[in-house]
């Protein structure tokens, strides 16, 4: 039988990296044109230099356009895994983050996580248009 202790760091790691895996999918593969978060960041007004293995002029990547592009207006499975698997992955990540804290309290956990639940759904239907 596991130690309370490793199942409580194992919670915790899958936590991250669950948490992580969004943060990827969203900064490579999102437009961030039309997300009011990134709004107020300016794009750099100075050039970039040259690299190594940049012959010639590089432009800076702009905030405007994703970094990995992948056409999403036709794939249905593209929409699902750029707009929607970021949220999924960071809901799940909170839940492991709850599990993991409220381990053996079972009434606590159900608590914050019906509370978890209830706060992410509330700022996902907001963002409805």
């Amino acid at each position: 039988m596991f130690h309370m202790k490793t199942i409580r760091v194992a919670y915790g790691l899958l936590s991250l990296l669950f948490l992580i895996m969004g943060m990827c999918i969203y900064l490579l593969f999102r437009d961030f044109s039309n997300i009011a978060l990134f709004a107020w960041i300016l794009e750099p007004p100075f050039p970039v230099t040259p690299s190594l293995s940049c012959s010639y002029r590089c432009s800076p990547p702009s905030l405007n356009t994703p970094l990995i592009s992948l056409n999403t207006g036709t794939m249905i499975l593209g929409r699902l895994f750029v707009f929607n698997l970021p949220h999924g992955l960071w809901s799940l990540s909170g839940l492991l983050a709850i599990r993991a804290i409220w381990l053996t309290n079972v009434k606590w956990r159900a608590v914050y996580g019906v509370i978890f639940l209830a706060v992410i759904s509330a700022l996902e239907i907001s963002q409805l248009s």
